[in-house]
């Protein structure tokens, strides 16, 4: 199985790479997951994978498993070794969740919001 460590930095880049603006209509509970955050990465990547489970996120859902398994080639659609296993990694601390989230919200929905925003350009 990944590390926890793994999941969450898979979690970030999912937030930092934003495929197809997948994250678009999701910012509101993502702050609300921020808020369930602890400094404990195995209840963090509980949290996280509970937030994926939510049927209209299916989406971010398949792209995290994607990318989990991209990281760790032996490892399935459910997160488990293969049969060849490997040596564990040893536990890392992970920059906070909770900041990446935040900051990655804060970038997003200011870029939506300066295009948005922009004055027209006078000629």
């Amino acid at each position: 199985m990944s590390s926890d460590a793994d999941k969450i930095q898979t979690f970030i880049k999912l937030i930092e790479e934003n495929p197809d603006n997948c994250f678009a209509d999701h910012w509101q509970s993502l702050t609300e997951l921020q808020n369930q955050l602890s400094d404990d990465d195995e209840k963090n990547v509980e949290a996280v994978e509970n937030w994926l489970k939510a049927a209209d996120r299916a989406p971010l859902q398949q792209a995290y498993t994607q990318k989990l398994s991209s990281i760790n080639p032996l490892l399935g659609a459910t997160g488990e070794k293969g049969g060849f296993g490997g040596k564990a990694k040893p536990k890392q601390s992970s920059p906070s969740l909770r900041e990446l989230i935040e900051q990655a919200a804060k970038k997003n929905t200011s870029l939506g919001n300066s295009t948005a925003q922009k004055p027209p350009s006078q000629s």
